[in-house]
């Protein structure tokens, strides 16, 4: 049987000013973790040790975190930024339980690009989880071919109530979505996916998994229409 342990849960960053978690468990068959968080100090690294500015949602370029007033010296401004009354990114408030959000691919920002649009989503919350960072919280899952970790999670609550702080407000069921440039959907990553499907949704079956394959143009809009119908049948 797949043991509880499979599933694990890292929380922290070392440029947080304040970490919130909360532990919330769907029946008795797996757990996930939401982080909050409030920055306030400059430790967040935009560039790669290359120099290349990282992919992040919401989409940060250079010139946003130099000068006297960059997210680099004042990570705090994010917030007045992308979520103030005339510049909302999530006017749904379904999605960012931490700002940014550091992604790997141009896919990704876009399908969270696309996602947020969404009308279907209004009563649900999507989240990204595919940062690999051992200082940061994610939700994933042990195969036999190593760790895999989703890209977004998408949540319904009871009620079709959304995440409020300070409040418990149960989990009914959890949609694990991947987005997969076609040159890594490989032998390996089909295997992990493999054990995902025939032993984890087996054994937790308040989940339900679907993974976008990205033919090279980074187009998730090709792919809305399945991605609505997993909506209409969560």
């Amino acid at each position: 049987n797949l043991d509880i342990s499979d599933i694990n849960r890292m929380i922290a960053s070392s440029f947080m000013d304040r970490v919130e978690y909360t532990k919330e468990v769907i029946e008795q068959e797996t757990e996930i973790e939401l982080l909050e968080w409030e920055g306030s100090r400059n430790e967040m690294s935009f560039v790669s040790p290359k120099g290349v500015t990282y992919k992040f949602m919401p989409k940060i370029s250079q010139r946003d975190y130099l000068g006297n007033r960059g997210y680099g010296k004042h990570p705090k401004y994010m917030e007045d930024d992308f979520f103030g009354e005339d510049t909302n990114c999530d006017p749904q408030d379904i999605s960012y339980n931490y700002i940014p959000y550091k992604m790997d691919s141009t896919f990704e920002q876009n399908a969270l690009a696309e996602m947020l649009k969404l009308s279907e989503l209004k009563n649900l919350e999507v989240y990204f989880n595919g940062y690999k960072d051992e200082r940061l919280q994610s939700f994933w899952i042990q195969t036999p071919r190593g760790r895999y970790t989703p890209d977004f999670l998408i949540l319904r609550r009871k009620e079709k109530k959304k995440y409020k702080k300070g409040q418990i407000i149960p989990i009914e069921k959890a949609i694990i979505i991947e987005t997969k440039g076609k040159p890594y959907y490989n032998d390996e990553f089909r295997a992990k996916e493999k054990f995902v499907k025939d032993e984890f949704l087996k054994y937790n079956n308040h989940f339900s998994y679907h993974c976008f394959v990205d033919e090279g143009e980074n187009d998730f809009t090709k792919h809305l229409d399945t991605f609505k119908q997993l909506l209409k049948n969560f």
